[in-house]
């Protein structure tokens, strides 16, 4: 229940600056998402003081999984956000979007070369 009140007030925090009347700088917007390991760990297993094994043997994973996962160098799977909603009773979909938008913000970042779609290229 801790746990759950400590993010609960981060988030809180967070969605307060947001909804003030202040203008989001456009800087913003291009800024590059953090990925959701990069959370996990500052938000959740930092300060709760638990090491990466204590996490891992909580989340039923192994410590290298967990350990890819917080190193940003996997990407985090349903599963996965599952566990980390149930350890933190928090929704396996808001993990899942922080992927989601860290993917997308990535991928964004290639140049690709792309016809679009119009009446006149469905005529071809």
């Amino acid at each position: 229940m801790l746990l759950v009140s400590f993010i609960l007030s981060v988030r809180n925090k967070y969605y307060s600056k947001l909804r003030s009347n202040a203008i989001i700088p456009r800087f913003y917007e291009n800024r590059k998402p953090t990925h959701p390991g990069e959370v996990l760990l500052q938000v959740v297993i930092e300060p709760l003081g638990i090491t990466i094994t204590e996490a891992a043997k909580r989340l039923g994973v192994s410590q290298e999984t967990l350990a890819a996962l917080l190193n940003t160098n996997t990407s985090l799977s349903p599963e996965m956000a599952v566990r980390i909603g149930k350890a933190t009773r928090t929704s396996p979909e808001s993990w899942i979007q922080m992927q989601v938008k860290y993917d997308l913000w990535t991928v964004n970042q290639k140049t690709f070369e792309v016809e679009e779609w119009t009446a006149s290229s469905e005529e071809r």
